[in-house]
C-alpha cells in the first residue's frame, strides 16, 4: 500500500490544519493573520501559489499561548501544536500546528523532528519599542540570536558545488554546537524577541524566525484593522493593509516570477503514519 502523500493531497491536509486553527481562534476570541506566501496566494490566486506547498500565519504572542492551551485541551483531535513551550526536545523556534496522522521528514541543513507532520507555521508577533534607536538595537539583537540558532542547528551537509561553503559553515558552527546548544539558543532568541511584551508600545512585528523584522512591523491600529480573504474556497483573516505589508517584503508581488523560479523550496518526505504501521506489520 502506498504511504507517500502527494502535493495536492498535502495541500488539502494543510488547508484542514488552517481551518482548524481558524475555528479554534473564533471559539476563543483569538486573532490570527495570513502571512507571507500564503497571503500572496490569497491575494493573487485565491489559494495556494501553484508551485508552493506550505501555509504561514502570524499571531500575537499572548493569543498563541492561549491557542496552545486550547488545542492541548482538545484531546479528541488529530491536530497538535509543536513548539518550544510544550515539546521538551523540539529543536526549532518556529511553532507549528500539525496533522498527527502524518509523518514529515525534513531534509537539508536544519534537521527534523519525529512528531512533525503536515503543518501550518505560526510566526509570533511581538511588541517592539517606539523609539527608533531602541528598535534598531532590538533588530540587531534578534538577528544575532537568530544566527546563533541557525548555526547551532545546522547539520554537517556537504553539497555538490558548495563544498567549500559547507565546510566553512561547519567550522563556524562548531563552537555554537559545543557552547550554545539548540535549546539554549532558542530560549535566548525567545527572551530577546519578547523583551517589550510588558510595555504598552504602539508597534508590533514578527521578530522571531525571519530577517524581515522591519518589513513586518505595523502599528497596533494596523494589526487591529483586518479583512476576510478567500483561500481555497474558505475565508480567513488578513491585515487590511496587506498590500503595503507585501510590497515592503516582496516588491511587486503581483508579478509572477520567471518560470525557472516557480518551484517549491521545501525538501521533505511526507507519509501516512497508520499506513506505514500497517505495512511494517505485514
Amino acid at each position: 500500500m502506498e504511504t507517500e502523500i502527494r502535493t495536492e493531497e498535502l495541500k488539502q491536509l494543510e488547508l484542514g490544519v488552517l481551518c482548524y486553527i481558524r475555528d479554534k481562534c473564533r471559539e476563543n476570541g483569538l486573532k490570527y493573520y495570513l502571512m507571507y506566501g500564503t497571503l500572496i496566494g490569497a491575494v493573487r490566486h485565491k489559494g495556494f501559489i501553484p508551485w508552493d506547498d506550505d501555509v504561514d500565519i502570524a499571531m500575537f504572542r499572548a493569543d498563541f499561548m492561549k491557542l496552545l492551551s486550547a488545542i492541548g485541551a482538545d484531546t479528541g483531535s488529530h491536530y497538535a501544536v509543536l513548539s518550544m513551550y510544550n515539546v521538551p526536545d523540539y529543536p526549532f523556534s518556529l511553532a507549528k500546528v500539525v496533522d498527527t496522522r502524518t509523518r514529515l521528514v525534513q531534509h537539508g541543513v536544519i534537521g527534523t523532528h519525529e512528531k512533525l507532520g503536515a503543518y501550518v507555521d505560526i510566526f509570533l508577533i511581538d511588541a517592539v519599542p517606539d523609539d527608533d534607536r531602541a528598535y534598531d538595537q532590538l533588530v540587531r539583537r534578534v538577528r544575532t540570536c537568530s544566527r546563533r540558532c541557525y548555526l547551532s542547528q545546522r547539520k554537517l551537509v556537504l553539497r555538490k558545488g558548495q563544498l567549500v561553503k559547507d565546510l566553512c559553515l561547519a567550522l563556524v558552527s562548531l563552537p555554537y554546537k559545543l557552547f550554545c546548544p539548540v535549546p539554549k539558543a532558542i530560549r535566548k532568541l525567545d527572551r530577546v524577541s519578547a523583551s517589550y511584551e510588558s510595555d504598552p508600545t504602539k508597534r508590533a512585528g514578527i521578530f522571531m524566525d525571519t530577517f524581515n523584522q522591519k518589513e513586518s512591523t505595523l502599528t497596533r491600529e494596523q494589526w487591529a484593522d483586518t479583512v476576510e480573504m478567500e483561500f481555497e474556497g474558505e475565508e480567513f483573516t488578513a491585515p487590511a493593509c496587506y498590500d503595503e505589508l507585501l510590497r515592503r517584503t516582496y516588491g511587486d508581488y503581483m508579478q509572477l516570477p520567471p518560470k525557472e523560479q516557480q518551484v517549491t523550496h521545501h525538501d521533505f518526505d511526507i507519509t501516512w503514519r497508520a499506513r506505514e504501521a500497517e505495512r511494517a506489520g505485514r
